[in-house]
């Protein structure tokens, strides 16, 4: 659930005029916070598969999320089958 002093990008939308929007639990910030834990292990991970001279590649992305994916499963935060919807 989104809370009150939400400070997560995700938690402040606005229009197309660019004005603030009201949207009522627009995220889970206990899930935003638990999934961005996670991203230095997947860089690594990412980093260790393509080797540090191709960090800017679009290989290293593709690790980079893939890793995001496994340990998101491992910790329970996701399901195989969430992840084909």
């Amino acid at each position: 659930m989104r809370r009150p002093n939400c400070t997560h990008s995700e938690g402040h939308l606005f229009d197309a005029n660019g004005q603030p929007a009201t949207v009522v639990n627009a995220h889970d910030c206990d899930y935003v916070d638990a999934r961005n834990a996670l991203i230095p292990t997947a860089m690594r991970m990412a980093t260790q598969a393509v080797g540090v001279e191709r960090r800017s590649s679009g290989e290293w992305s593709r690790q980079f999320l893939a890793a995001m994916d496994e340990l998101a499963r491992k910790c329970g935060m996701v399901s195989p089958v969430q992840l084909l919807h």
